[in-house]
């Protein structure tokens, strides 16, 4: 009975100080969103010509590095945070090691590119050239000419598969095993046919693609299924459209609404839809946010999820004013918890997003 006594009396003082452990406890863990294991990666093509780093744990920008005439191309890091990759208009690809930045290998070539898990990327060249490089080194696994000239790359790795875009209308797969075309989709359907495929990604099952066209005087967002080869669902878009994510668990598919003032569309700021099923569920307004025009909207382009998918990094920006800054929205909120440059003096080209080093 005594020791019965003791236990109960342990197990209440234990329960008292969890409840009364408080945000002020130097003893108490800290919540964690999942942030304080991010980083994010920022391409700036203006003023520094590089890539800034920023600790999502800490909100805070820790590094950056320069490099090139005209850096802050495209840019991707490896799913194990341990190197960055940069294709910009200098003629170099670059892989940094994400630690200190630090220049580990370099290859002269210019294009887009995509990483092919962490030990290999493919990049396409404007010249219809298509080498596959090992990770870190940049040594060349495979080297093709395809008649592709596209404007993204995404890789499925349930598929082993990169795919592209191919005129307006055309989505192709690339082996990433031989550098073939192996399969190609002509998204059309009714309506569909007087849009411009202008940005897609692909789902992370491989099953469901997602397409941003361009029309006359409207937008479309497309959802269309790789298997069945039939469109899901299509949503119209009052605004031209950007960039695409998909959250990590495939739930929500996010678009940017890169509206200016020299536009003649109304800025709805970012499209968010079902990933399963194409249909519309809400936007997010970036109206507010400007410093001395509270009317004015952020112009939304490059967008990414964090690992975890409880946040989403969007950089904001006019292309000719070369004026824009970095937000971070929470998903679970919808509301936009941090500004990063609140000076609004750089214009973010890409952004990659994950895991510390």
């Amino acid at each position: 009975m005594k020791n019965l006594r003791y236990t109960l009396l342990v197990i209440v003082t234990a329960s008292v100080w969890l409840v009364s452990c408080d945000k002020d406890c130097p003893t108490c863990p800290e919540p964690d969103d999942g942030r304080s294991q991010g980083r994010a990666y920022i391409a700036i093509p203006d003023g520094i010509n590089g890539i800034y780093v920023i600790d999502l744990g800490t909100d805070s920008v820790v590094d950056s590095v320069k490099f090139g005439e005209d850096g802050g191309g495209i840019i991707r890091v490896t799913a194990d945070g341990r190197f960055v990759l940069a294709s910009a208009t200098d003629d170099i690809f670059r892989v940094f090691d994400a630690r200190d930045m630090s220049t580990v290998s370099t290859v002269p070539a210019f294009g887009l590119f995509e990483l092919i898990r962490s030990d290999s990327a493919i990049l396409g060249q404007y010249s219809d050239e298509f080498t596959v490089y090992s990770l870190p080194d940049l040594d060349t696994i495979l080297h093709a000419q395809l008649p592709l000239r596209s404007t993204r790359y995404h890789y499925s790795e349930s598929r082993r598969e990169v795919y592209t875009l191919r005129g307006s209308d055309t989505l192709v797969a690339i082996s990433v095993d031989s550098l073939v075309i192996v399969d190609q989709w002509l998204v059309r359907s009714g309506g569909v046919s007087q849009y411009y495929l202008n940005n897609f990604t692909i789902g992370s099952d491989g099953q469901l693609a997602y397409f941003a066209a361009t029309g006359q005087s409207s937008a479309l967002f497309i959802t269309y299924n790789l298997e069945t080869r039939q469109i899901v669902a299509t949503h119209p878009i009052n605004g031209p459209v950007g960039r695409i994510a998909v959250s990590p668990d495939g739930k929500e598919v996010w678009i940017t609404d890169p509206w200016t003032s020299r536009t003649p569309w109304v800025s709805n700021g970012i499209w968010v839809f079902d990933g399963r099923t194409g249909q519309f569920k809400r936007t997010i307004s970036l109206v507010g946010y400007l410093p001395g025009d509270p009317l004015e909207p952020l112009i939304a382009r490059a967008i990414e999820f964090t690992p975890d998918g409880k946040n989403v990094i969007v950089g904001t920006g006019d292309y000719l004013t070369q004026r824009g800054t970095v937000l971070r929205i929470s998903t679970l909120t919808n509301t936009v918890e941090k500004i990063y440059f609140p000076d609004f003096q750089r214009y973010p080209y890409d952004i990659a997003v994950g895991k510390k080093p």
